[in-house]
Parts: C-alpha cells; sequence; structure tokens
C-alpha cells in the first residue's frame, strides 16, 4: 500500500499540466487600460520575495518570443521552473519523505530518538 507521501509525489503523479496550473499568468487582459497596467504586478512574482522575478521574466521573455500557444510547448522548462520555485513541491516532497525514512528508521530500532532535538537559540 502506498503512503501519503507517495501518492503526493509530484514526480511519480503529476497533478495536472503545468501548463494548466500557470496559463490564468500569462493571459494578458481582454481590454488595455491604464488601470490593467496599474494593477498588473499584482499577479506577479516580481513584487514581495524576489526569489522568482527572475525566473519569471525569463519565462515571460520566452512567451513573448514565441506567443502563448507556441510559448506554452517551447518554455515549458522555464514555466516548470517557476512553478516549482512558486509552489516548492519537489522541496515538500523531498522534506516528506526525509521524515518519513527516519520516522521509519525509529519504528525498525536503528534510531535512538525519532527527531533530532533542536539546537539551543542565539
Amino acid at each position: 500500500m502506498e503512503s501519503n507521501v507517495e501518492r503526493d509525489n509530484p514526480i511519480k503523479f503529476a497533478r495536472g499540466s503545468y501548463f494548466q496550473q500557470l496559463s490564468p499568468m500569462t493571459i494578458g487582459p481582454i481590454w488595455q487600460t491604464p488601470l490593467t497596467d496599474l494593477t498588473a504586478g499584482i499577479v506577479t512574482a516580481q513584487e514581495g520575495p524576489q526569489m522568482c522575478a527572475q525566473m519569471e521574466l525569463m519565462m515571460l521573455n520566452c512567451m513573448e518570443q514565441y506567443g502563448y500557444m507556441r510559448g506554452m510547448k517551447m518554455c515549458g522548462g522555464y514555466i516548470q521552473d517557476l512553478h516549482e520555485c512558486q509552489m516548492k513541491d519537489f522541496e515538500r516532497t523531498r522534506v516528506q519523505i526525509m521524515q518519513e525514512e527516519r520516522r521509519r528508521q525509529f519504528r525498525d530500532g536503528k534510531l535512538t530518538k525519532q527527531f533530532e532535538e533542536c539546537p539551543p537559540h542565539l
């Protein structure tokens, strides 16, 4: 029987397409007005933490080069990188797998403590 971590593993079991999840972000407004220009930065990664800003710019440059329909195929790597940067699916899955392995080793008696104690705060 598969564990919850295995079912949630985005490598083995994809939850829809990255393209479907990011497509609303890459579609332009129906009517271009000064208000849409002012509010365009709200749904981008350019504001707030700057970790994903560079990836988003690379993805948008690629999409601008190829257009929306062809860009979904040609820029798939950039789209997936941006999605991972924003959602951290693989990172969370990796941590869950490490925690599950730690619990298994504790259950089998290989470890004396299930988890190590936190180091003291300085």
